[in-house]
Order: structure tokens, then sequence, then C-alpha cells
């Protein structure tokens, strides 16, 4: 009698190895970390494009308001306060066009904090920027002289 030959276990080479499967699963970590990374720095620049844009419809909203003849104490009675613009100026002048006569003219500036952070760091990570920081924008409004 013929005795039946034994089979050999995992004699099958078509599986990976664990140095394999680790380097696999560490690369894939790194990659979801990575995207983590971007979307909370997507979402903080989407922030501060948002206050920033704010900040410009304030700016443009009190050059329209004098624009139409209101004065400095009526446009801070009209609009209405927001946490993002931390102070605004208007600085009152004239400006004279030749052949046209003279314009009275603003000079603009409105200072807002673009960044939401409550604190610079928490838990070693970048929260956007410094509490503190703030930006100013300036523009310049131009209306006809009131006779």
């Amino acid at each position: 009698m013929n005795p039946v030959p034994v089979q050999r276990r995992f004699t099958d080479s078509s599986g990976y190895t664990l140095v394999e499967a680790l380097v696999a699963g560490a690369l894939l970590m790194m990659a979801i970390s990575a995207a983590s990374t971007l979307t909370l720095t997507i979402l903080t620049q989407e922030e501060m494009s948002q206050r920033h844009g704010v900040a410009v419809t304030h700016a443009e909203a009190i050059a329209g308001l004098y624009q139409l003849g209101l004065d400095e104490t009526s446009i801070r009675q009209v609009l209405p306060d927001t946490p993002i613009v931390e102070q605004y100026t208007l600085t009152t002048g004239s400006a004279p066009v030749a052949g046209v006569g003279d314009f009275s003219s603003a000079q603009i500036s409105v200072r807002y904090n673009p960044s939401p952070a409550t604190e610079s760091w928490t838990g070693r990570l970048w929260t956007a920027g410094q509490q503190a920081d703030s930006r100013t924008i300036e523009l310049r409004a131009y209306r006809a002289s009131q006779p």
C-alpha cells in the first residue's frame, strides 16, 4: 500500500507578511492624518475669509451712509454692532476737483479681528493666529458738497 502524501500547510505565498501589513497601515494612518490637518486648515481659512468679508461689508456700508449725507453720529446709530469689527473711524475733509467744485470726502478705517481664536495655542495646535491680532481696511468715500 502506498502512503498518502502529506500536504504541507502554509506553502501558499499569496498573502502579505507582517511587515508589509504594518507598512501599509502606517501609510494609511499618515494619509488620514494629512487629510484631517488639511481639513482643519481649510476650515480656518474659510472662517478668516468670512470675517474679512464682514469687515469689508461694514466699511462699504459706512461709505454708503456717508455718501447719502449722514454724519458720523447718525451712522453709528444706524449701523448694528458686530463682534468682528473692533472699531471704525471716519475722518472728514474736502477734495477740490478742477472744473467741478469741491467734494466732501471721508477717510474710513475699519479695524477687525480676522481670527476666531480664543487662545494662541491649544494642545500645541495652531488655532488661526494670535487672539490679539487685528487688521485694518481703509477706503475713501466722496459726496457732493451740500450747499
